[in-house]
């Protein structure tokens, strides 16, 4: 217990109310930082994986690497795993590194590296984060949620601030400074809190949780709960069962009998500190053992018979027909009883539920001069922190349920030793294999996990695979899965709703904003005692709406969105704040299923050439996100329905006078400090990606209007050739060339396996120039991109459906050069043969809408694209079957060229242009994309 063993609990609990303020800050930011790390490692890893689906054109064996996201749920539901991380502090903060290894990993040329090294971080990374969100203490996973929350927040901002690229993985000084030292510092900090906890040193959640006491209105002034005595003899009743010993990496025993032991120790008070209840430094008890020590003095009674009557005048208060618990006797009549029931909880024969065992079993077993002081001072009084896991609610659905251990409680030091009627011969047939998977029984308050330690709670055999906890199973792995995936479908960019609406990218603040007032909301929403347990209800109602606006009725799209931002916060706090019988390892690995399932059908979206395998699914985006939405719903609807259940318990117990007086707060929802310190963090980064943006928000000159350089180049979905994001490279490029107009193909990078790398605000910040992005990405297309010196006057855009193959976009948009209008059109058509014939037709049409103007108006036209056909070919030809654009390489250089790119090497223009350079530059398509770049420069006629 280090140095906090030698103060009594409520010194202890003063001394973390001191120090919570100066600590919980940081350790927000800290959560926020591994949550950000988090999210960078899950988009690359996915970004990475789909470079080798893209690559094969159909199920590629690189998809085995999605394995790696079943780690966490092999290690968390094996229980020596859970519990080598609970006895090694060091080892979560190894893991920590391991995310970081994850980001250092994507400055590798080699795709295979990358894939594994992403691979590696996230999975080792996922430990540390699915661990916490799936912990038996409440406190551990709000944390981790709220970790997650503020991931999400910074991973935005700092995506604003660098226009749509994360630098984590952009840059080596955002490596350097925003990856490796933070992470350092965040593996050091997570290392320096494991540390602390192993000394048990936070009350806070047990008095708020258990026994509904605000942490502000206990203070040591108080006499009470602490009688003036000089000692107290504390019993602790431990139940050696040989399977759990088995389960934990013991012997295995094959004995049927389990071993009873109960251990005393006598605690010298202080009588003169000033602090009620301190222990004396370096004080012993009368066994010579050191404070606070359980064990030393043992006292074996072996377990005989259920049904086995005990010493004459003995009795019980209450048989366990009645009471539901197992039964205890007593030494003498006319002693009163000091922890009753509450030793050893099971379900009798013919009960279909467990009683909670509230603090009014306390109040009917303890004397009738029992005050409240006097309940308060049995869960105090509890040296070295056991107190804080020992008593727990146990909350069953039906079947038979046992605690195999019980909770210390004092008596005095005067009073006689409790003898304990053997347990039932069920327990002695309960059976585990060597590292089975048990599920969590009782939500366990405080922040020390016990999972597989002696507290740890496990299930009888009979029961283990009972129906009630494999639907919570399911269920909370449903939600968990649904979530992740619609918070990295749509929240990974701060511009994912804009692209997906076609609106302006200068809107993503207002999902920023929403975000972080959904923050703020999951903060203090749990504050309000009449609505705490509605949290995931209410704002799992509000995403519906959202999801329902932003799909389905553009006019209300970006409301929509907002309240998908504003609700995502408080729903990854509701999964958080219900653990109760569940199946950890099983759970996660429902979640992981769930979210390769839903990540796989977003990428047939768009990509159902590359995976023809399932291009049934595409056109069913609104399905997706109405099936995600839905599953959300599901474990959020089975919460509400026990929290109704448990706010009837609740209001019973207080209708009694048992929780009467006493404030009812239960969150584990960080300060207000803490939470101020996170704002003020995204706030700093928002204010400079706020000066970037507008800085680089115009062109600092325009070109002189005598002539227009073209670039035409189709950016292969933001790869190169190599699989690295190949925007910087893109970027330079351009710097090079310095075009006037610039039409790019397959520009849509706003998708889950693109990593929603915003590609063209990125060019469009960089470069200082006008950018116009559509379709909209919710039309299931590649996407098209122009950037412009000149401002765009008038755009509109288009899709041609295509039934069997890719769907075909365009652009058209209007600019004013030297004050002549000029027609810019940006096409890229779809890969099977007959059917790009069809859309050639019918953007040949297109075409003739455009000159339909009066004989003696001159029309400017440029058009530029990715025709996906061969030099003179029949759907070349009925490109140009207008007669009105013409070949502008043709007329440049005079002649034919058949081994032209096949691809985006077409420029075409209108006889009022006059091409006088065509150049098609070299650059290393490990670089850049898949093909090459060309230029023409035209003059006016």
């Amino acid at each position: 217990m280090g140095a906090w063993g030698r103060y009594s609990p409520l010194r202890r609990m003063q001394l973390y109310k001191e120090r919570k303020p100066q600590k919980l800050w940081l350790e927000l930011l800290g959560k926020s930082y591994v949550g950000l790390i988090y999210w960078t490692v899950l988009v690359e890893f996915l970004r990475n994986v789909f470079w080798f689906q893209l690559r094969a054109g159909h199920l590629a064996p690189q998809l085995g690497f999605l394995a790696y996201l079943f780690i966490p749920s092999v290690v968390v539901g094996r229980p020596f795993f859970r519990q080598f991380l609970e006895k090694h502090p060091w080892s979560r903060a190894l893991l920590v590194i391991g995310g970081v290894l994850g980001l250092w990993g994507q400055w590798y040329h080699s795709a295979v590296r990358r894939v594994t090294l992403s691979a590696t971080g996230v999975g080792l990374l996922g430990i540390y984060v699915w661990e916490g969100m799936w912990a038996a203490t409440t406190a551990r996973r709000e944390r981790t949620a709220f970790g997650m929350v503020g991931g999400i927040l910074l991973l935005q901002v700092l995506k604003w601030a660098y226009a749509g690229a994360n630098p984590l993985v952009a840059r080596w000084w955002g490596l350097l400074f925003l990856g490796i030292i933070p992470g350092v510092c965040t593996a050091l900090l997570v290392l320096s809190e494991d540390l602390a906890e192993s000394e048990g040193g936070e009350l806070q959640s047990f008095f708020e949780e258990e026994l509904d006491v605000e942490l502000e209105d206990i203070t040591t002034d108080d006499p009470l709960p602490f009688h003036p005595v000089d000692s107290w003899r504390y019993t602790k009743l431990e139940v050696i069962n040989p399977a759990v010993r088995a389960l934990n990496g013991g012997d295995r025993n094959t004995s049927d009998s389990s071993t009873i032991r109960l251990s005393t120790v006598d605690i010298p008070m202080s009588e003169s500190s000033g602090d009620a209840g301190r222990f004396q430094n370096g004080e012993q008890s009368s066994d010579g053992d050191n404070l606070p020590q359980w064990s030393k003095v043992p006292m074996e009674v072996t377990q005989k018979s259920a049904n086995e009557e005990t010493a004459a005048g003995r009795h019980s208060r209450r048989t366990s027909e009645e009471s539901g618990y197992q039964d205890i006797k007593w030494h003498d009549e006319e002693q009163e009883p000091i922890t009753e029931d509450v030793v050893l909880k099971q379900v009798g024969s013919g009960t279909e539920s467990l009683q909670e065992h509230k603090l009014d079993e306390i109040t009917e077993t303890s004397s009738p001069k029992s005050t409240k002081e006097d309940i308060l001072h049995k869960f105090t009084a509890w040296s070295g922190g056991f107190g804080v896991d020992a008593f727990r609610e146990a909350r069953t659905d039906s079947g038979l349920r046992e605690v195999v251990d019980s909770p210390v409680y004092s008596e005095r030091k005067d009073e006689s030793p409790v003898a304990v009627q053997p347990l039932s011969s069920s327990m002695s047939n309960r059976r585990w294999g060597e590292g089975e998977e048990v599920p969590w029984l009782m939500e366990i308050q405080g922040n020390n996990d016990i999972t597989d330690s002696e507290l740890d709670p496990f299930r009888h055999k009979d029961t283990k695979w009972n129906i009630s906890s494999c639907i919570r199973t399911a269920q909370r792995g449903i939600w968990s899965g649904s979530l992740l995936f619609i918070t990295h479908w749509i929240l990974t960019a701060p511009t994912s709703y804009s692209r997906w609406e076609g609106t302006s990218v200068e809107q993503g603040w207002f999902s920023i904003l929403s975000l972080t007032l959904g923050l703020l909301a999951a903060t203090e929403y749990p504050r309000i005692v009449c609505l705490r347990r509605t949290q995931g209800i209410v704002f799992w109602s509000l995403a519906a709406v959202g999801a329902i606006l932003f799909m389905l009725y553009p006019e209300g799209a970006m409301v929509g969105a907002a309240l998908l931002a504003f609700s995502a916060p408080s729903l990854w706090i509701s999964i958080a704040q219900f653990n109760l019988e569940t199946y950890p390892g099983s759970g996660l690995g429902i979640m992981v299923f769930i979210y390769v399932t839903f990540t796989l059908w977003s990428t047939c979206l768009v990509a159902y050439q590359s995976i023809p395998e399932l291009g049934f699914l595409r056109g069913t985006r609104n399905i997706l996100m109405g099936f995600a939405v839905t599953g959300i719903g599901l474990g959020v609807g089975r919460e509400a329905f026990a929290a109704f259940k448990e706010k009837k318990e609740r209001d019973m117990d207080t209708q009694r006078g048992i929780f009467k007086g006493l404030t009812n707060s239960d969150s584990e929802v960080p300060g207000r400090q803490a939470v101020g310190a996170l704002i003020a963090v995204v706030g700093l980064i928002g204010f400079i990606a706020l000066g970037v943006r507008v800085q680089h928000s115009a062109p600092k000159f325009l070109p002189i209007g005598g002539s227009l350089k073209v670039l035409n180049f189709n950016v292969q979905q933001g790869f190169s050739r190599a699989g690295t994001a190949n925007y910087d490279s893109v970027l330079n490029m351009l710097r090079r060339e310095q075009p006037h107009v610039v039409m790019l193909q397959e520009s849509d990078t706003m998708h889950i396996v693109h990593g929603n790398i915003d590609t063209i605000d990125y060019l469009s910040i960089w470069l200082r120039m006008h950018s116009l992005y559509s379709p909209p990405t919710k039309s299931d297309t590649w996407g098209c991109a122009m950037l412009s010196f000149y401002p765009f006057v008038y755009s509109k855009s288009g899709v041609f459906v295509s039934p069997k193959g890719e769907n075909s976009c365009y652009q058209y948009a209007q600019i004013e050069v030297g004050g002549k209008l000029v027609h810019l059109l940006n096409a890229h058509f779809g890969t099977l043969e007959n059917e790009i014939a069809l859309q050639a037709q019918d953007f040949a049409a297109l075409v003739k809408t455009i000159f339909d103007t009066p004989e003696n108006e001159r029309v400017y036209l440029v058009m530029a694209g990715d025709l996906n056909s061969e030099p003179f070919s029949s759907s070349y030809n009925a490109t140009l079957s207008s007669g009105l654009l013409g070949d502008a390489f043709v007329s440049r250089n005079g002649g034919e060229n058949y081994h032209r790119d096949p691809g985006a090497g077409y420029i075409f223009s209108s006889s009022a242009f006059n091409c006088t350079s065509w150049e098609e530059p070299y650059y290393d398509q490990q670089k850049t994309a898949d093909g090459y770049p060309v230029v023409a420069t035209f003059e006016f006629i």
